[in-house]
């Protein structure tokens, strides 16, 4: 196996590194920095560091010594890869099954493969200057529409992982060295059709939430040097951040994309056009793959109105619960604008009505008995029935959390029965769908 090929062999120089306490491979920043610097170096151990990537199964992660006399000073480059090997299977496939090599820190800034072609599928241009590179995931995607990129990263050391992995994936674009205001400058008399930017950069690796002010390359001052040059931008935020903020700070027509996928809100994509009317629109989007996505805006539910006003409806009652994607815009606000329906929380998370919504809108169940009082009249009222099962879901219970009132209404969990609570006091309010 690996430690048996001559390739593996650790280089005369790198000895001593076999010798490095254990401890040492707790990954210092400045270590795997270095050794990103050494892969193309040696041959063997950048194939060997591949094809723990491409391993399909994997037991557990191999011991630090065992690491170690693998794979020599490559070491701590060697273990991220395991550790990330699972994580990088399902969220960047196409990367893993090319061999393609990891950092967990740009790894966890990185956009998911799903959400970077849809990305790049609704966003078509012909030439791409992205500011802040990263993993290249998006660049990836946008090199598969036959768009010419250009980028750039403050990483050195991240940009020559990115040159390796190009390698892998059978591609080529410009990656510069240099700050994001060094290449508007540098390109801005060329026509270039679109800027992107992920501007998450934290000075002193802080983890600031939702202030966008605090990231890196400032956009605002960006924008205002530059709108002259580039009239299109698309900036990915996080979804944490506040969209009434940001439209506040940025001129122009700007539509908001609260972007779901898998589960979650991925990210907050604004696309600016900073030279135009100051005008804004809100979309969510819920992504299953870059071909198959579904759109929430205000014409969708005016078209859904105007479907159900024309139709027979049947008197059944559903609880529904839009998905993530569409309360990060308080899109969710329009939902009461459809007959029969009523919001069961004060910031219209959960929702009774008289329709079975779009499944690609959220979750949506029929109810099938509706209790209220305090969790022992509850758990007595649902034992008379002989409920035994039931998920709980809880909105707005005052810091109470799902487990406890599971615990407390002795439910055993359930792959159909959906047990709502809401709370007001110690009145609580609970509706048993599926």
């Amino acid at each position: 196996m690996l430690g048996q090929r001559s390739f593996l062999r650790t280089p005369q120089d790198a000895n001593i590194s076999v010798a490095i306490p254990i401890i040492a491979i707790n990954f210092a920043f400045f270590m795997i920095s270095e050794l990103i610097h050494k892969i193309n170096a040696f041959e063997g151990i950048s194939i060997a560091l591949s094809e723990i990537i491409l391993q399909k199964t994997q037991k557990s992660i191999p011991g630090i010594a065992e690491i170690q006399k693998k794979f020599g000073e490559f070491a701590p480059l060697a273990l991220e890869q395991y550790k990330l090997k699972i994580k990088a299977q399902k969220k960047l496939p196409h990367f893993s099954n090319q061999g393609c090599l990891f950092w967990q820190r740009a790894f966890e800034q990185a956009t998911s493969e799903y959400v970077a072609l849809w990305k790049a599928s609704q966003f078509r241009t012909t030439t791409l200057l992205s500011l802040t590179g990263g993993l290249g995931v998006d660049e990836w995607a946008w090199h598969q529409q036959d768009c010419e990129v250009i980028s750039c990263d403050i990483q050195k050391d991240l940009n020559q992982l990115v040159r390796f992995n190009q390698k892998h994936l059978g591609i080529a674009y410009k990656r510069y060295d240099t700050e994001a205001i060094d290449l508007l400058e540098k390109y801005k008399n060329q026509k270039i059709e679109r800027v992107y930017i992920d501007p998450d950069r934290r000075n002193n690796a802080e983890r600031l939430g939702g202030y966008w002010e605090s990231f890196q390359p400032r956009i605002d001052a960006l924008i205002d040097t530059f709108r002259l040059y580039y009239p299109s931008w698309l900036i990915k935020m996080s979804p944490m951040t506040d969209f009434r903020v940001l439209r506040n700070a940025l001129p122009g027509s700007i539509t908001f994309y609260s972007v779901y996928h898998d589960g979650e809100v991925k990210e907050l994509l604004l696309d600016v056009k900073p030279n135009e009317e100051q005008k804004e629109d809100y979309i969510a989007i819920n992504i299953d793959s870059q071909d198959d996505f579904s759109i929430f805006s205000k014409s969708t539910i005016n078209e859904f109105i105007s479907s159900k006003l024309t139709s027979n409806q049947a008197s059944t009652d559903y609880i529904f619960e839009p998905h993530g994607g569409i309360n990060n815009l308080n899109l969710n606000n329009l939902l009461i604008d459809i007959p029969n329906i009523t919001a069961l929380t004060h910031n219209k998370t959960l929702f009774r009505t008289s329709y079975l919504m779009p499944k690609t809108w959220g979750r949506c169940k029929q109810i099938q008995h509706t209790f209220e009082g305090g969790l022992n009249e509850i758990a007595k009222q649902l034992k008379e029935l002989g409920i035994l099962e039931a998920s709980v879901t809880t909105r707005e219970t005052n810091g109470l959390k799902a487990e406890e009132i599971q615990l407390k209404l002795k439910l055993k969990q359930s792959q159909n029965n959906t047990l709502f609570v809401t709370r007001t006091g110690k009145k609580f309010k609970a509706w048993l769908a599926n």
